[in-house]
């Protein structure tokens, strides 16, 4: 579970199999709760539900897309790592990073057996440096990464 610092809390589970319905059919994958309803997300998928009567709401999937866009994240991504030109992504790494971060703070969370408090400004845990070790891994040569980037 996330707190944010205005007491918005965001519960996060993820299952590998299929379980017990909570809309209107079953899912698996990952399941994002909020005070106002959830979100089921797999593969290349989304749904939500909103109220006590788990009314849907907005829902996409692959199929939903013009063929063109079904690749173009992939091709857009290739073609940067072969041009080696960040520029040119469609999207910012930053927005990866910060997709990706509620995910590997549960995770620390959940290695660390206790819940934590995050500094977004310096992305440290605050006082603690079991957690902090998880943060990075030691590197091998010629794979270093820099302290400062």
């Amino acid at each position: 579970m996330i707190e944010y610092g205005d007491g918005k809390i965001i519960q996060n589970e993820v299952r590998s199999l299929f379980t017990n319905p909570e809309g209107l059919e079953r899912h698996n994958g990952t399941f994002i709760y909020s005070d106002q309803g959830w979100m089921a997300l797999s593969g290349s998928s989304f749904r939500t539900y909103f109220g006590a009567d788990n009314e849907p709401g907005p829902s996409m999937s692959d199929d939903d897309l013009p063929e063109e866009e079904k690749t173009s994240i992939w091709k857009n991504f290739v073609d940067c790592v072969r041009s080696r030109k960040w520029q040119d992504l469609d999207c910012d790494i930053a927005e990866g990073h910060m997709s990706a971060v509620i995910g590997h703070l549960g995770n620390i969370s959940y290695r660390t057996g206790r819940k934590l408090a995050f500094n977004p400004g310096t992305e440290k845990f605050v006082n603690d440096a079991e957690a902090d070790a998880y943060l990075t891994r030691e590197y091998r040569p010629p794979y270093l990464m820099p302290e400062v980037i």
